[in-house]
């Protein structure tokens, strides 16, 4: 059993980094959609910023960031001054308590970037555990106490985008398979009209002791609009990210139906794998 006393100040505020080139992949997927307005529901000390500042932008105007830590959240000013016709501001406060309020008629973001913080439930204070839990109940998802911050991060910013916008952030590798996380599962594949995801082999956080994914969505234009599905590419190396975002994200084969019901686990097989499993069942 863990207990909050035992954690590093790290941990309890979910403070781990994205490295630069990561930032800057999924910052190129997302300018490919040219947006006008970008949200960052947990900007840190900047990085998503300085990679954005150093990118053509054409057509951006805007851009709305949040940090809950007083000192980051300066840190991230600096990198926001980089900007010369953007107006960039920054919130130091907390970015679910202000999603709440705008979730029933949600401003129109073009695209989302970030690394949500990955904090447990019970390591949340009383009243952002309560925000939580109201989230879930805004869009009737399930609800369990052995959530995790980043959940609730990413369903509000999933809300906050407009239709045909994009989200890119660095994700823990439980949306793919843990119980708490299948009701952001089911949101994505209601609301989306493809997913795709980057599984790297190694540890990119080492303090986190778990794995982390980048999670690449599209959302739908019309809300009839079909899902196309999920795709899963597994990396060796971070090679990859030298490579077009954009080549990855139309040419991936993707997979919908009963491979995405519950766990996405078996969207990480091959189809002719999927295969042998069913007829395996099926035996």
């Amino acid at each position: 059993m863990n207990f909050k006393i035992d954690e590093t100040p790290t941990k309890l505020r979910g403070g781990y980094y994205t490295d630069p080139d990561i930032a800057t992949f999924l910052l190129k997927w997302v300018l490919n959609i040219h947006p006008e307005s970008i949200l960052e529901p947990s900007c840190g000390d900047g990085v998503f910023l300085h990679g954005l500042s150093r990118l053509s932008t054409n057509g951006l105007k805007s851009i709305k960031a949040f940090e809950i830590e007083p000192s980051e959240a300066r840190k991230a000013k600096q990198s926001a001054s980089e900007f010369k016709k953007v107006d960039v501001e920054i919130a130091t406060r907390d970015f679910l308590g202000w999603s709440l309020a705008k979730l029933l008629n949600p401003p129109q973001f073009d695209a989302v970037v970030g690394n949500p913080p990955f904090i447990r439930y019970q390591y949340l204070d009383s009243n952002l555990q309560n925000i939580s839990e109201q989230i879930f109940k805004v869009f009737h998802l399930p609800f369990t106490k052995h959530t995790n911050a980043w959940v609730p991060f990413v369903i509000s910013s999933l809300a906050l985008l407009r239709p045909g916008g994009r989200l890119a952030m660095v994700v823990p590798s439980e949306l793919l398979h843990v119980l708490h996380a299948e009701s952001l599962r089911a949101y994505l594949t209601q609301v989306c009209s493809r997913v795709l995801i980057f599984d790297p082999q190694e540890i990119w956080f080492e303090d986190t002791l778990q794995g982390a994914i980048l999670l690449l969505a599209e959302k739908k234009n019309e809300p009839d609009e079909h899902f196309k599905g999920v795709s899963i590419v597994a990396t060796k190396s971070k090679d990859f990210l030298s490579e077009n975002p954009e080549d990855y994200f139309e040419k991936a084969k993707y997979t919908n139906g009963e491979t995405v019901k519950g766990k996405w686990m078996l969207a990480l097989l091959t189809s002719a794998e999927r295969d042998v499993l069913r007829k395996a069942k099926a035996n």
